[in-house]
């Protein structure tokens, strides 16, 4: 059975909350690296006030939530416009099995649909699962080295 990509609403906050603490504890963050209570729906609430901005979009099956994503929108010189980061993609475990591919390919849609020329992503060293996935459907590691300031 098909998936598809909706926008979340403030109905959809109590099954996003959740679903973001799985990845937060399970996929998100290193060991022992606590990123406190979940803020997806402070991100859902900025994206609706700012859609240009990006989105939080549910991943639906048949009428139910199986997990979700956050897409980031960004202008790029280097990349000659519109990109997205895919900032976070969530499938709950008993719905994995195809799902995250088919997650990612209709995120790859709606990137289209939106004129960007590029989706980025970041992948843990310590989840060669996922990269795998990212992997088979195309996507490629630069090596580049990721750096940030708090």
């Amino acid at each position: 059975m098909t998936l598809a990509l909706r926008p979340a609403t403030a109905a959809d906050d109590a099954f996003l909350t959740r679903a973001s603490y799985a990845f937060e504890r399970d996929e998100g963050h290193p060991p022992g690296e606590d990123p406190g209570p979940p803020f997806i729906a402070s991100t859902r609430r900025f994206f609706d006030e700012n859609p240009s901005r990006g989105a939080v979009l549910v991943i639906d099956r048949a009428g139910e939530a199986i997990g979700y994503v956050i897409l980031v929108a960004l202008w790029s010189n280097e990349f000659r416009g519109e990109t997205f980061l895919l900032d976070e993609l969530y499938v709950d475990p008993a719905h994995r099995g195809g799902a995250g591919r088919e997650a990612l390919d209709a995120v790859l849609d709606y990137a289209r649909a939106r004129g960007a020329g590029q989706v980025s992503l970041e992948v843990l060293d310590a989840n060669p699962r996922v990269a795998g996935l990212y992997a088979r459907r195309g996507f490629v590691s630069e090596r580049r080295s990721y750096w940030r300031k708090l």
